[in-house]
Order: C-alpha cells, then sequence, then structure tokens
C-alpha cells in the first residue's frame, strides 16, 4: 500500500509491517507501475514545469530504490500539452505509455513501450492528429494487442506489440473512452439517447450485436457470460439482465450504487450512503459511508 503526498511516498508492508520513506520528488507520484526483479519500484511522476500554465505535468518514469537511491529514469521528448500516461497490462515485464492527442492544440499522439527492468526503449510511435486520432489506449488482453478509437473515421484501430498497425474496423459510434467497456474480445456501448440498445462490437472480426433491453438501465458493465449489469432510478435501483437483455433480478439499496468491480467470476459493486442522496458529493467525509455487494453467481 501507498500514500502518496506532493513530494514523499510512504511505503507500509501490511504483511510484515516494514515501513519505507521515499524522496522528496520535484513534483507528483502518479503512480507504482511495478516492482523489478531486485526489488525496486518503477513509479510514474509528473515533475514540476515551473513558468507553464500547467504547473505539473512534465510526466517521466524512475525506477527507485528502497534505499532512496534513483536507479534509472526515462523521459520522454513531449510538447507542453502531453500528458504521460500508462496502459495496464496483466504481468508484462515492459511497461507501455502513451500521451494522447490534443485537438485543441493540434498535438500528435505519442506511444513509447520500455523494458520495466532497465528502462531502454524497445519501440516507439507517433500516430499524426491530421491523419488520425489516439486519445486513449488500451491493452485487450483476450487478442494481446493495443486498441484505440478514431472517432472521427468511426474507426478502432489495432496495434501490435512492435507497435505497428495491424488492422482496422469500421463502424464503431462510441467515441474514445473504452475503459470498462472491454470484456474479453468484445466492446460493449449504449445507443444515446435510447439506452435501452446495447451494441456489442466483436474486435475479432468487426461485427456487431444489438441488444434491445426490456427496461431502459444506465449500464454498468457487461460479465464475460453476457449478463448486462445497470442502474435506474436515483442509482439506487440495480439490475441484472440476461443476455436477450430480459430483466433476471433487481434489487434496491438506501444509497447510490456507483461502480462494478470485476475479477474473473467474482462481481462485487458499491453503493455510497450519505445522509440526502442528491447532494452526497457535498456531505461531510463522516457522513458518507461505502458498502460492498457481491453478485451470486446464476
Amino acid at each position: 500500500d501507498e500514500i502518496v503526498d506532493e513530494h514523499r511516498l510512504f511505503l507500509y508492508d501490511i504483511r510484515s509491517g516494514e515501513h519505507w520513506d521515499l524522496g522528496p520528488f520535484m513534483g507528483l507520484v502518479c503512480r507504482v507501475l511495478r516492482k523489478t526483479k531486485q526489488g525496486d519500484l518503477v513509479l510514474l511522476l509528473e515533475e514540476k514545469r515551473p513558468g507553464t500554465q500547467n504547473e505539473y505535468g512534465h510526466g517521466i518514469i524512475c525506477c527507485m530504490g528502497v534505499d532512496g537511491e534513483e536507479r534509472w529514469r526515462f523521459q520522454p521528448e513531449m510538447g507542453q500539452y502531453h500528458h504521460l500516461s500508462d496502459v495496464d497490462e496483466a504481468d508484462s515485464q515492459v511497461i507501455t505509455l502513451y500521451a494522447g492527442a490534443n485537438v485543441s492544440v493540434r498535438s500528435d499522439g505519442l506511444i513509447w513501450r520500455i523494458d520495466g527492468e532497465t528502462g531502454k526503449l524497445l519501440c516507439s510511435r507517433r500516430i499524426l492528429i491530421d491523419s488520425d486520432e489516439m486519445i486513449e489506449l488500451y491493452h485487450v488482453e483476450a487478442l494481446d494487442c493495443f486498441l484505440y478509437a478514431e472517432r472521427n473515421r468511426k474507426e478502432l484501430v489495432f496495434l501490435n506489440h512492435d507497435l505497428e498497425e495491424t488492422k482496422r474496423w469500421n463502424g464503431f459510434f462510441a467515441g474514445y473512452y473504452l475503459k470498462d467497456s472491454i470484456v474479453g474480445n468484445m466492446v460493449w456501448y449504449l445507443d444515446y439517447p435510447n439506452e435501452r440498445v446495447l451494441h456489442l462490437f466483436d474486435l475479432r472480426d468487426g461485427t456487431e450485436k444489438s441488444i434491445t433491453m426490456e427496461i431502459p438501465v444506465l449500464v454498468e458493465a457487461v460479465l464475460s457470460d453476457g449478463r448486462i449489469l445497470g442502474t435506474a432510478g436515483k442509482g439506487n435501483t440495480h439490475f441484472v439482465l440476461d443476455q436477450n437483455g430480459i430483466v433476471a433480478a433487481r434489487c434496491r439499496v438506501p444509497g447510490m450504487l456507483n461502480h462494478v468491480l470485476t475479477d474473473g467470476d467474482s462481481v462485487l459493486v458499491t453503493e455510497v450512503r450519505a445522509p440526502d442522496t442528491d447532494v452526497f458529493y457535498g456531505a461531510l467525509f463522516d457522513q458518507v459511508s461505502i458498502h460492498v455487494w457481491k453478485l451470486e453467481a446464476k
């Protein structure tokens, strides 16, 4: 576990009780990306850029030992308006980084892959904004490839581990952001403003299936077995729909259901409770409670 403030990183081992205090850092510690074979930490930092409109944002990757010594760093060349992010990949020694295109200032999209043990640059790619748009980058574990949405052309673009384009599927209308929408080899999206129609786009062959749900719900997740989870009303009514969009179960909670967590066959739903669910975001911290529900297997 880590507790992060502006200048230091505090690490605490909940098993042994050991703890380490790293820093100070000249900026913000955004994420701990991985631990090396030697036990060092690879961190995503945003260093200060004094005198710029965005004081933080110069992203770097830094490998730091628990003794406080820096082992190596990777500092990609980016423009002033770029923001460095990493791609979630399961059990990979290679770290994939990207800085999405910024449409307002006409800056290109950038991608890098580096060795997570040494920081060595393995490959990179620049995606020209005049011919394409790469705002967010994702790893599709089921197909072991990278994916981004090109909204203006209504296309999904696939890249291999060398960041070479392998294929494009036309006809995807959902937009740039696919987080939590990729399930196995499918990506889903709602047909706004018609919240009764759910689209499932097959990443293997580019075909699309549409499901008309029995009732309109705000879809939170589609499970690997095809069941659909969603909320309705003020966010306090939870629905489970089967693969054909028919309501299979429902329940109501006192607060507001706001997130679905999936891990294999285990499905958890989080609920936030406050004195007034209409304004719970402004409630005092000690007035808010979090409750976790487990969805039973069918």
